[in-house]
């Protein structure tokens, strides 16, 4: 039986691609990855009917999330592969109602998930979550509808996040 024994694997330019620690653990320094928190706002008109955006960004390895007030939160994929995203809302009820949150696909609806609220009910919660297969240059947002409810601000009502799993 043969062993291959190295500590890191980076391509021909020097950037790390893949390092081993101590325990064996694998690390993959460069795979595209970012988690936004705290809705801050919306934008209509984007995909399905509003695309959010965040107050906060915690990480963006690559820098393929754009976070921006003026068009939405986005995501575009650097390379082939599967992908997985979390999206997360908090929701204020100021009348019986529904709420949709959903991730949308170059400007189409992937998935949305929904809730009901009583008036008079602090915060409803709704999540949705996709592995997603995408191709270089797809374009994934994250965004919410509702004729009544209103997402929570603050830094933790709302989030979402992605990476490439492969």
């Amino acid at each position: 039986m043969s062993k291959i024994l190295v500590n890191e694997l980076a391509h021909t330019n020097n950037t790390s691609a893949l390092t081993v620690d101590s325990t064996g653990r694998i690390l993959t320094p460069a795979r595209p990855s970012f988690a936004a928190r705290g809705y801050a706002g919306a934008v209509t008109g984007q995909g399905y009917q509003s695309t959010s955006y965040f107050g906060v960004i915690d990480h963006n390895i690559g820098s393929y999330f754009d976070n921006s007030s003026s068009t939405g939160a986005k995501f575009t994929a650097p390379v082939d592969g599967v992908y997985h995203f979390i999206y997360f809302m908090g929701l204020r009820a100021a009348h019986d109602n529904f709420c949709s949150i959903h991730l949308d696909k170059n400007g189409s609806l992937y998935l949305d998930g929904w809730g009901s609220s009583s008036h008079g009910s602090v915060h409803e919660s709704i999540t949705v979550t996709a592995y997603m297969e995408l191709e270089a240059g797809d374009i994934i947002r994250a965004g919410w509808y509702s004729s009544y409810n209103a997402p929570s601000t603050g830094t933790n009502y709302g989030g979402f996040s992605g990476c490439l799993m492969g």
